[in-house]
């Protein structure tokens, strides 16, 4: 598990840091909002130990950017401060933390919230609150069943290409409906062309999993593109559609043309080779869906290595 820890006090960084490692973590940090905003882009941390009075931009505003992103708005905050007063504690809950710890504190109490808050949050995700569908723990399960039963299947990974771009120009609301339609479709091409056995989650973001038999790869890959590309443009303002893209401006305030969303697709399968565990087809589906995003427009490459 990765922890990202933001304060601009280097004592209490590192004494966090090391007591976090200690506990078997693996600990990032930052010493101003700005910074955290990128490593938390950038690193996909799975919880952020953020001090609410940081340079650049305060901890507030940084738990807020963090909630309106539909790609973190369920990562964990436990905010940090010195600050006693009461309206402090209630203005971080509003803005959605999930903890609150006050400086001076012992090590052991930062750890058990820290692992309390995760357990939380894996809880919560074995379904997921914006379409309903089961979370990473109960894909988990399933794949681990297969490969423990040695039985065929192929795991199938969908990730939206440019939907941060969407997020940006549309809000998270848009991007709240862009998510629910794209875990229907999935749901319901799989319903059709794959058998009951087949299990379809949302593993965060824009992040789908479908668990299907090998049999069953191209159809559902095929037919969730077809039905992507066609219906998706639905979503963007008549202009945009028209454009066939987005004018967005990036962090230098310079305008620049993005695409319409796309689809990226990996499928990982035990057809070929051997799969020890859950995590190696994490670790593939990782490596092959950073492949598939270096085509133009919707695609699904396959891993067709033998070992």
């Amino acid at each position: 598990m990765k922890i990202l820890v933001v304060d601009d006090e280097e004592p209490i960084v590192q004494l966090i840091k090391f007591g976090l490692e200690g506990a078997g973590f693996e600990v990032q940090v930052a010493y101003d909002g700005e910074e955290a905003l990128s490593l938390i882009e950038a690193a996909k941390p799975d919880l952020v130990i953020l001090d609410v009075m940081i340079p650049r931009v305060d901890g507030y505003t940084v738990c807020r950017a963090i909630r309106s992103n539909q790609e973190t708005r369920d990562l964990p905050v436990i905010m940090l401060s010195a600050k006693t007063e009461e309206g402090d504690v209630v203005s971080g809950f509003d803005l959605g933390i999930d903890d609150y710890i006050r400086k001076p504190f012992h090590m052991s109490e930062v750890v058990a919230r820290v692992k309390a808050v995760l357990d939380r949050a894996s809880r919560s995700q074995d379904t997921n609150p914006t379409t309903g569908l089961p979370g990473s723990s109960v894909i988990s399960t399933e794949l681990s069943r297969r490969i423990k039963e040695n039985r065929p299947f192929a795991s199938i990974y969908f990730d939206i290409n440019d939907f941060k771009a969407f997020n940006d120009a549309y809000g998270f609301q848009r991007a709240d409906e862009a998510i629910r339609f794209t875990g229907k479709l999935i749901k319901e091409v799989v319903d059709r062309k794959a058998d009951k056995r087949s299990l379809v989650g949302h593993v965060g973001g824009d992040a789908f999993i479908a668990v299907v038999d090998p049999v069953f790869v191209d159809a559902v890959c095929q037919e969730v593109i077809a039905a992507f590309d066609s219906r998706i443009l639905e979503l963007y303002n008549p202009e945009d559609r028209q454009n066939g893209y987005l004018l967005t401006r990036s962090r230098q305030g310079q305008k620049e043309r993005r695409p319409l969303m796309s689809m990226a697709i990996a499928v990982v399968s035990n057809e070929r080779r051997k799969i020890q565990s859950d995590l190696q087809v994490g670790e593939i589906s990782t490596e092959l869906i950073k492949y598939a995003k270096t085509f133009q427009g919707s695609t699904y490459v396959k891993d067709r290595r033998s070992r």
